[in-house]
């Protein structure tokens, strides 16, 4: 779908690299699960499993839309972020990779390269992919957190806290206990 959102916008002579490259956390998570279905691999899981349950949920719940439904930029939004948390789910259960403290850490490790690479690009491109230069347009959980770049680190934070969270369900009850 992210690659076909492309594809529309390339073809309708809308596509703006400043914000429609794929280069979102949902939407490079949403082009690796198809590699991660056909071979799965313990690392990466690891990786989606905490940046989709902490981070694509939260898109879910406070989306930054300016279509409504049913506009296709609706549907895609809903259909890949709800899709993404289902996946995880999925992975998780059938092919049995459990995170644990360990994988949060690298996680988190991950995102914060990831994060890093990303403010470059913004920089390089004049973009403000996942918010790296400024808050969106519209109302959105980052106006409760401070003013740039204050609610970037309020951010890395909340990251970790959920990254917490989200690894709670999936400890053996053992590890929930000593922690």
């Amino acid at each position: 779908m992210v690659v076909g959102w492309i594809a529309i916008r390339l073809v309708l002579g809308q596509f703006d690299h400043k914000t429609d490259l794929p280069l979102d956390i949902c939407n490079i998570v949403a082009l690796a699960l198809p590699l991660l279905m056909w071979n799965p691999n313990r690392r990466v899981h690891e990786v989606l499993y905490f940046w989709v349950m902490a981070g694509t949920i939260q898109a879910v719940l406070t989306p930054h839309l300016f279509e409504g439904f049913p506009h296709f930029t609706f549907i895609k939004y809903f259909t890949v972020h709800g899709g993404l948390v289902v996946f995880a789910v999925y992975a998780t259960v059938v092919y049995g990779i459990r995170p644990g403290w360990r994988s949060l850490w690298r996680s988190f490790f991950a995102l914060q390269i990831y994060i890093l690479s990303l403010y470059l690009i913004n920089r390089l491109l004049g973009s403000n992919y996942a918010y790296l230069m400024g808050k969106p347009p519209t109302a959105s959980a980052l106006d409760y957190l401070g003013d740039y770049p204050w609610y970037l680190l309020v951010s890395e934070g909340l990251a970790l806290v959920m990254f917490i969270l989200v690894l709670l369900p999936v400890l053996p009850r053992r590890e929930v206990v000593k922690a």
